[in-house]
């Protein structure tokens, strides 16, 4: 049984195998009792898939990374209060904060390196209106 729905046989989607396998090992991680697993959600931020005719469907399994990777910054985050304590996480917090805000503050078409004109990526204008709205939220 197929863990989300395929794609048409003329369509592209993600390897099923490809997910299930890191989706077993992603569960494994998170069900782990020790707070040192390799996965973490930068894992789950940065996994790619090869494509397949009638593979999953994309939008389908990138919303479920997207839940996962939230679950398990959360409890990254659980585990850094614990380990290291309130305020010595909210100073680094803060000082990684500075690091982004110093990132999003340069000019528009500069914040980001752009892809390989090959390949595929965001449309700029949309990651610097993005940018945008991230930086006045943590100014």
């Amino acid at each position: 049984m197929n863990s989300f729905p395929l794609a048409a046989k003329t369509s592209r989607g993600y390897d099923p195998a490809a997910v299930d396998r890191f989706l077993a090992e992603a569960r494994a991680a998170y069900d782990a009792e020790s707070a040192s697993t390799v996965m973490t959600s930068a894992t789950v931020r940065q996994v790619s898939f090869p494509m397949t005719r009638g593979g999953y469907q994309v939008a389908t399994v990138d919303n479920a990374l997207e839940r996962l990777e939230v679950a398990m910054a959360q409890r990254e985050r659980e585990h850094s209060i614990e380990s290291e304590g309130w305020e010595a996480f909210t100073q680094r917090m803060r000082l990684v904060s500075l690091e982004i805000i110093a990132r999003l503050s340069r000019p528009r078409r500069k914040r980001f390196r752009r892809v390989f004109f090959l390949n595929s990526g965001y449309r700029v204008a949309a990651v610097d209106d993005f940018a945008e709205l991230i930086l006045s939220y943590l100014e």
